[in-house]
């Protein structure tokens, strides 16, 4: 492991990374997924989800449920299709979604006391595709809304709790493989395979802005930084060199920053922590998690973890499952397949005389997971329903 700093100014130049004690880890986690543009693991408050080996398996596994998995553990099951993307909502942790090769999704509810069977029937199925869906999210701030996106470059949203159609996005040309919510949810962001970042309004079925964001050929990540009121779009450029490039919502024509990356195959992840506006790159195939500060229209390295496992997988866990006292300001699980393992990594700023003692200015108000609207609100045209904001407390 190896930590490079930069920018001796900022309060994180001493921001650290580690990986947990194998006491901490999951094991037996072994996923199977046909698409290998989709981030394998899913995170929220409570569980971790990812697609089996077996066609049309998907787990789903109690965070506070350490150790190695029984190889009988129980799952959700749908044989008639092989599951491409999966997503845990964010704003209810006991809602799931599996999007599949035969263009349905499937939405499941996971009981409060986890599985305890095989489970082959859906709460809900969502058929409206004719493509095989390629990615599936589900909105952040709308009860019960989720999108879904196919290989006929067709995206839609759709009331998970009245299984019906909401809207479909204006046509645009472009296979959509990532999106990114403004602050209020209003709006939008999608990168597409024609690498063309998009700021879409799909209630109103118009494309708001759109510009080439990307020439190289791999497919890149958009990130929404509602509160930083700014768009961070990261992929490859005209050669084999990565980039991150930072937009200004309000004009995305051309990027306000350019930061360019060393050449590298791996596609790069990013995890956003707008609360202390730090942006978490995360490159699969490495073992290198990069840590950016973001400050108005500047990005600044500010530290490197490296680990000799690489990731094939990363998920950020929430800020409640942080250790204040011992100033952790984020958490990833990293998935090492030829270990079969999930491991936690966690990252810290040191402080001399810290112990025991809260560090306030390192836990600023944080969202708190809760919808601000129903899905009847959001299909209606509801706006200006930001997140709530709380306080943490160790």
């Amino acid at each position: 492991m190896a930590a490079v700093r930069a920018r001796s100014t900022s309060k994180f130049k001493n921001l650290m990374g580690a990986e947990l004690q194998m006491q901490e880890c999951y094991g037996n986690v072994k996923p199977g997924v046909s698409n290998v543009d989709s981030n394998i693991i899913k995170t929220n408050g409570t569980y971790f989800a990812f697609a089996g080996l077996v066609h049309g398996q998907v787990y789903v596994h109690p965070l506070s449920q350490k150790g190695a998995a029984p190889d009988d553990r129980p799952f959700f099951l749908n044989e008639e299709s092989n599951v491409t993307d999966l997503d845990l909502c964010q704003n209810n942790d006991n809602l799931l979604a599996a999007a599949y090769e035969d263009g349905k999704a499937l939405v499941y509810r996971i009981p409060d006391t986890g599985l305890t069977e095989v489970v082959t029937a859906p709460t809900g199925e969502l058929v409206g595709h004719d493509k095989r869906l390629l990615y599936t999210e589900f909105h952040p701030l709308a009860a019960n809304v989720l999108l879904t996106s196919d290989a006929g470059k067709i995206t839609k949203l759709w009331d998970v709790e009245q299984l019906t159609e909401g809207c479909t996005f204006p046509a645009s040309g472009g296979v959509v493989v990532n999106a990114s919510w403004n602050l209020d949810g209003s709006l939008c962001a999608t990168i597409s395979k024609d690498k063309v970042l998009r700021v879409v309004d799909p209630r109103g079925n118009t494309i708001v802005s759109q510009v080439l964001a990307h020439l190289g050929a791999k497919v890149g990540r958009v990130s929404w930084l509602g509160r930083l009121d700014r768009i961070l779009s990261i992929g490859f450029g005209s050669g084999s060199g990565r980039e991150i490039l930072m937009f200004d919502p309000r004009n995305i024509a051309k990027p306000i920053a350019n930061v360019q990356i060393e050449t590298g195959s791996s596609t790069l992840l990013p995890f956003v922590d707008e609360d202390l506006s730090l942006i978490y790159l995360a490159g699969k195939g490495e073992g290198l998690i990069r840590t950016y500060e973001i400050a108005d229209a500047q990005l600044t390295l500010v530290s490197q973890f490296q680990s000799k496992d690489p990731q094939s997988s990363v998920s950020m866990l929430r800020k409640t499952s942080l250790d204040f006292m011992k100033c952790e300001v984020a958490r990833f699980l990293k998935l090492v397949e030829t270990k079969r393992l999930l491991v936690p990594v966690r990252f810290t700023v040191p402080r001399q005389g810290s112990a025991n003692i809260f560090q306030e200015d390192l836990y600023p108000a944080t969202w708190d997971h809760q919808p601000t609207m129903t899905a009847t609100d959001f299909f209606g045209g509801a706006s200006g329903r930001t997140p709530t904001l709380l306080t943490p407390h160790p």
